[in-house]
């Protein structure tokens, strides 16, 4: 009877083995190499956008004091506050959705799901790029006028 159970404990070990194990990946070596290529593009386009967040934030505080200190309203700091918030959402909803897809996936769609986050990270550069240049312009603007 002890070696009946011993031999069932065994099968029922090595059957619930092998039901686990991970899909494995059918891509080519040049497929995993190219994955790995935009993946590189789409992290350093968000590193370099990464490293404005701080900007952003300043920027926003400094137009702030600015318009609290100002008597009149100024339209354009006002919209200069919504492009460095607009650009710091869209950050951070990007790293929110953003998954690098497994090599266990369909290669195409793999490809294109990276092609198009690439694509959505560059408009968040521009943006914020665009936000803070003209942030920039105005504080600049607001400090000559003031000295």
């Amino acid at each position: 009877m002890k070696i009946f159970g011993t031999a069932l404990l065994t099968v029922f070990f090595i059957s619930c083995g092998d039901s686990e194990k991970p899909p494995k990946s059918t891509w080519t070596e040049a497929q995993l190499k190219e994955k790995k290529a935009i993946v590189k593009e789409v992290m350093e386009v968000h590193d370099v956008t990464m490293a404005f967040m701080d900007e952003i934030h300043n920027s926003i505080s400094e137009l702030e004091t600015l318009k609290s200190n100002n008597d009149s309203t100024n339209p354009n700091v006002d919209s200069a506050i919504q492009q460095l918030e607009i650009a710091d959402e869209n950050m951070m909803n990007w790293m929110r959705n953003y998954r690098e897809p497994k090599d266990t996936i369909n290669y195409d769609m793999a490809k294109k799901y990276l092609l198009e986050q690439k694509a959505e990270i560059q408009k968040v550069e521009i943006q914020t790029n665009i936000a803070l240049e003209f942030s920039s312009k105005l504080l600049s603007n607001a400090l000559d006028t003031t000295n």
